[in-house]
């Protein structure tokens, strides 16, 4: 998406913060691509959120209750190549040093397919990025008992386990006994979370791109009302970890309202 989005093929897309990263570097999936630092430079931020934790979920009757249980199983870890794939082998790696296709079977699926393949138990174990609290969780509940698979105190120093928080965009997130009806989680769960965003390109309209920002702000209330999660979307921390710059819309709502936009987030079109 972010590609199309720099070839002027899209204008609103789901940014990440690693995946900017990757571009701007021209590392990881785009370690071939020789425009990758002018591809970066057409891309502009709108407004960044947490996409949410990645959650390690297990039917509480299948006998998996922590990550070394996983061994020889069928483990959905995020669709190949993903940036999603990658965390996850890095968190099940650190806590148990298991590696996948040689220690557990990983499922090639996207991430809507897989979330149907667990709830009809095709799979041991499901990882997915999901807010806290999320709805699809809760719509866990009502088929069954689930646990959740977390980090461990004792793995946190883990190299891999520091690999995977190390990451821009990225920080980690104590999931609470009892946020799910159907969760039979004791203690908090740690997992590593992800910082995701609105973005856009440089050429999209000035005014446009204002009133969208506006509106997320304005709304807020109804966003909350549609999904709890949304909370976390404030003027306050819209910028978190944002390391792409404004598009020159959402920048002039944001000094409108007073919030202090560091000069790397100043987009180059901005005259002052």
């Amino acid at each position: 998406m972010i590609v199309d989005a720099a070839n002027q093929q899209l204008d609103l897309f789901m940014t990440a913060v690693s995946i900017n990263g990757y571009l701007r570097d021209g590392t990881r999936m785009y370690e071939q691509l020789p425009n990758s630092k002018e591809l970066f430079g057409n891309i502009r931020s709108i407004v960044n959120y947490p996409l949410g934790a990645y959650h390690g979920i297990t039917w509480a009757d299948s006998g998996i209750e922590t990550m070394e249980d996983l061994k020889g199983k069928k483990v959905y870890i995020g669709p190949p190549s993903s940036a999603g794939r990658t965390v996850i082998e890095q968190v099940i790696k650190g806590v148990t040093g298991y590696e996948a296709n040689t220690d557990f079977e990983p499922v090639n699926l996207d991430w809507a397919s897989a979330e149907q393949a667990f709830q009809d138990r095709q799979l041991d174990a499901y990882f997915v990025p999901t807010p806290i609290p999320s709805s699809e969780l809760q719509q866990l509940s009502a088929l069954g008992e689930f646990r959740v698979l977390g980090i461990p105190d004792d793995k946190i120093d883990d190299p891999s386990i520091q690999a995977a928080g190390a990451v821009p965009g990225r920080t980690f997130d104590m999931l609470q006994p009892g946020t799910y009806g159907g969760q039979v989680n004791e203690e908090p769960v740690r997992m590593v979370s992800s910082i995701v965003g609105l973005g856009t390109n440089k050429w999209a309209d000035e005014e446009q791109i204002y009133n969208i920002t506006k509106a997320i702000f304005d709304h807020h209330d109804d966003l909350v009302a549609a999904a709890k999660w949304m909370e976390a979307i404030t003027p306050e921390n819209a910028l978190n970890q944002m390391n792409a710059p404004l598009h020159i819309g959402a920048y002039k709502y944001y000094k409108e309202i007073g919030v202090e936009v560091p000069e790397a987030l100043i987009p180059p079109e901005a005259a002052d």
